[in-house]
């Protein structure tokens, strides 16, 4: 398969995580078309307005092999580019979140520990933190983000 259908395709899977969880449907928040490149879309996923409201992240999606977790320590990393692009690129009312997997592994997410209000601390045996950030398997991200953030279930996270 070739990169950018691996790409589109781990877009599409990411979209229907964060729509089966949050119990949305998948047409209103779709991968967004041209990867991104889109003018009146920011981010890999399209969100409609009831998904931004209870879910408020910059969502840049990578699904490539030439990364490792140890990479966080390497400033010129690919791990690391990706995530400088994913800050910069996110809009002022949005929290950056890089989603990224390999083959034959989890999909992982990495955030800005400050913008979430979440103390850490009760879950440092499921996220690795480093400076600002922490990484975390997406679905532990989404269950944390219910019912630490949101103090709701994941059932109804949804307004």
């Amino acid at each position: 398969m070739n990169s950018k259908k691996k790409g589109n395709n781990f877009e599409r899977k990411v979209a229907h995580i964060i729509c089966d969880y949050f119990k949305l449907p998948y047409n209103e928040n779709p991968r967004t078309p041209l990867s991104g490149g889109a003018v009146r879309w920011k981010g890999d996923i399209q969100k409609s307005d009831k998904l931004k409201a209870i879910f408020p992240f910059y969502i840049e999606c990578k699904k490539r092999e030439n990364w490792d977790l140890i990479d966080l320590i390497n400033p010129n990393s690919e791990l690391n580019k990706w995530w400088q692009k994913c800050v910069k690129d996110c809009p002022a009312d949005e929290f950056p979140l890089l989603i990224f997997s390999k083959n034959y592994y989890p999909v992982f997410c990495m955030f800005l520990i400050d913008n979430i209000n979440l103390n850490i601390l009760n879950f440092k045996h499921l996220c690795i933190t480093f400076e600002n950030r922490g990484i975390m398997i997406l679905t532990d991200f989404l269950n944390i983000w219910c019912k630490e953030v949101r103090n709701e279930e994941s059932g109804n996270c949804v307004r």
